[in-house]
C-alpha cells in the first residue's frame, strides 16, 4: 500500500501546476482601510487618494470615503463578514466583492505592476443596487488606454473580463466606475485577480484516469492479500 501510495503522489506531483514563482493579487482579499496606498493597490476618487475617515456605512462594512454628503460622497466598501449586507437601502454587497459606488464623482481601484512581465487579469463588474441605474465602468491602463468597458445597466447583471497584457514596473492597471448620467442607484460590486502566471488545473479527463488507476491498484492489492491467506500452508 505504501507503494501504490507513492505512486499516486508522484502523479499528483506531475499534472499539479507548478506555483513556486507565483504572484496573486487579488482586489477583495487585500482590500484594507488602514493605508492608501495599500501594497500594489491604491483607491480614488476623480485621480485623487482618498484619506482615512470613519465609514458611515452598515456594521460589517469597512470603506473608504471622501467625508462628502450625498451626492457628492462617494465610497468603496467592502463587507467583511460572511453574509450578504444590505447597505443603504438599495444596495445588497455580499461577502467576497467590492461596492464601487461613484455618486457624482469617479471612483478608481488602482493595481501597480510591481516587475515588468506578463500579467493575468480577471473579474467582473456587477449591478449590485436593486434599483441600479445604467452607468459605465471600465479597465484602463496608465490612465489613457481602455483595455475593457461595459454598462452596469440592472441589479444581478455581470460583466466578465479576462486578458493577459505585458507590464513594465509602475505601470497602473485602474478598475474604474463611474456615475454616467445617474448619480444615483449606482452601486456596483467588483473583483479582480491579477497573477503572474496563468491558473492551470489538470484536465478532468487526466484527473478521472488518474483516480481509476488508483482504485485499480487499491482494488488488485485486496485480491492479492485474499488470495495469500487462502493459500493452504
Amino acid at each position: 500500500m505504501v507503494k501504490i501510495l507513492a505512486v499516486v503522489l508522484l502523479a499528483l506531483l506531475w499534472t499539479a501546476p507548478a506555483f513556486g514563482n507565483s504572484v496573486q493579487y487579488n482586489a477583495v482579499t487585500d482590500f484594507s482601510t488602514t493605508s492608501n496606498p495599500n501594497g500594489q493597490w491604491s483607491y480614488l476618487m476623480n485621480g485623487s487618494l482618498f484619506t482615512a475617515r470613519p465609514c458611515p456605512i452598515a456594521a460589517g462594512i469597512e470603506c473608504w470615503w471622501n467625508g462628502g454628503s450625498v451626492p457628492d460622497s462617494p465610497t468603496i466598501s467592502k463587507n467583511v463578514t460572511n453574509n450578504p449586507i444590505r447597505e443603504n437601502g438599495t444596495v445588497v454587497l455580499p461577502p467576497g466583492e467590492l461596492n464601487m459606488d461613484p455618486e457624482t464623482i469617479s471612483v478608481v481601484a488602482r493595481w501597480t505592476a510591481p516587475s515588468e512581465g506578463t500579467w493575468f487579469v480577471s473579474g467582473y463588474f456587477s449591478g449590485i443596487d436593486t434599483n441600479e441605474g445604467r452607468h459605465p465602468a471600465s479597465v484602463i491602463l496608465d490612465s489613457s488606454t481602455t483595455l475593457f468597458s461595459t454598462s452596469i445597466d440592472r441589479f444581478g447583471e455581470k460583466s466578465l473580463f479576462s486578458f493577459a497584457i505585458s507590464l513594465n514596473p509602475g505601470d497602473t492597471v485602474d478598475f474604474e466606475v463611474d456615475p454616467g448620467n445617474a448619480g444615483f442607484f449606482i452601486g456596483t460590486g467588483f473583483n479582480a485577480t491579477i497573477s503572474n502566471e496563468p491558473i492551470t488545473t489538470p484536465e478532468p479527463a487526466s484527473l478521472s484516469l488518474l483516480l481509476l488507476g488508483v482504485a485499480g491498484l487499491a482494488a488488485r492489492r485486496r485480491w492479492a492479500k485474499r488470495r495469500l491467506a487462502a493459500t493452504p500452508a
